[in-house]
């Protein structure tokens, strides 16, 4: 059997990438070209304001399509402005790997969240401080409308969730002191 060393760079990242394509296939993860699901549809639009795109984009709400599919179908190709916690300029640019024409957010949820890539710039250390003061994975997911169930993990939908109202990330915090 040949070192890996030994090998063309470009052979093993190839090698990584079948790997990492058929790791996730039996997690029962989308491939980055497979058409959108419904969880998939439902976290975006857990991710965006869809009130608001609706309202800054009549043509969608006329064609009565739901916010969160038209954002990540087409408007991301087009450049429709979207009221997000997720960062799609910040994201494409720290993370070069991302050309797969998908929507920033859904390329984050199928592969970026698995690879480590960050939805924005302070979301590492946003994370880790969450974590650190006791953020309550079961509390919150029973808790938060559109929590469970979600396709994003409960601090992931914490972090990046439009609805700060509804968010409560420990049974000691009370909310409405803030």
């Amino acid at each position: 059997m040949a070192n890996v060393r030994s090998l063309p760079r470009r052979v093993v990242r190839k090698a990584r990438r079948v790997g990492r394509h058929v790791l996730n296939r039996a997690k029962g993860r989308p491939a980055p070209g497979d058409p959108l699901n419904e969880a998939e549809i439902e976290a975006v639009g857990a991710m965006i304001d869809e009130p608001r795109y609706l309202e800054d984009n009549p043509d969608v709400a006329e064609a009565e399509m739901r916010a969160a599919e038209h954002y990540a179908l087409y408007g991301h190709k087009e450049s429709r402005a979207v009221v997000t916690l997720f960062d799609n300029e910040w994201y494409c640019n720290a993370h070069v790997a991302h050309s797969s024409g998908l929507a920033p957010m859904v390329h984050f949820l199928r592969v970026g969240r698995w690879e480590d890539m960050t939805p924005y710039r302070a979301y590492r250390s946003y994370r880790e401080r969450l974590l650190h003061c006791g953020f309550s994975p079961d509390f919150y997911t029973a808790n938060t409308p559109g929590a469970n169930g979600s396709l994003l993990r409960p601090v992931e939908h914490m972090l990046l969730s439009h609805r700060h109202l509804e968010k409560a990330p420990h049974p000691d915090f009370d909310s409405d002191y803030y």
